[in-house]
């Protein structure tokens, strides 16, 4: 027998059948419904930034989620380059923000497209020139960039491309 008044273990099963979802609008009830659907709950299938779909391809892309696991223009200081993997495994609750509803995955096509493959992993000079080309190949495909790294050095190269054709700012 529980020492709990009856009044309390009442209160806390009525909130057990409660719908979640009761004070969401229809469009984040259908994306939330849509997402079970496909088994994107946070803790199973492959993890990808903030949850987004996988994708190998730009085509049909808005915004491209990029990893570069790069921290050569450190000393003393290692380990950004496993931001993309840590950001990747962590666990993500949801897919909107519960204040503003804003749901970015229903209003733009928008995937985790990889990590930038760098073969110069011991020239900085080399590794910039290669994250500068990966970034004018998503800018050339006209997909906006969304990219977590790596340390500082990676910004010059990202912004060079970005603001290629049009100043960034």
């Amino acid at each position: 027998m529980s020492d709990m008044p009856k009044e309390k273990l009442e209160r806390l099963r009525a909130l057990a059948e409660l719908d979640p979802f009761e004070n969401f609008s229809e469009q984040i009830r259908d994306f939330m419904d849509s997402t079970v659907d496909q088994g994107t709950q946070p803790y199973w299938g492959m993890p990808t930034i903030l949850g987004a779909p996988h994708s190998e391809s730009l085509d049909g892309l808005d915004i491209a989620l990029m990893g570069v696991p790069f921290d050569l223009g450190v000393t003393n200081r290692p380990g950004a380059r496993f931001g993309p993997r840590a950001l990747r495994a962590l666990e993500r609750v949801s897919t909107f923000h519960h204040e503003s509803h804003i749901m970015p995955y229903a209003q733009a096509a928008i995937a985790d497209a990889g990590d930038v493959a760098l073969e110069s992993r011991y020239s900085l000079d080399e590794a910039t020139d290669e994250i500068e080309s990966h970034f004018h190949r998503i800018m050339d495909a006209g997909v906006i960039p969304l990219s977590v790294g790596g340390d500082h050095s990676i910004t010059y190269p990202i912004l060079k491309a970005v603001g290629r054709e049009k100043s960034v700012g």
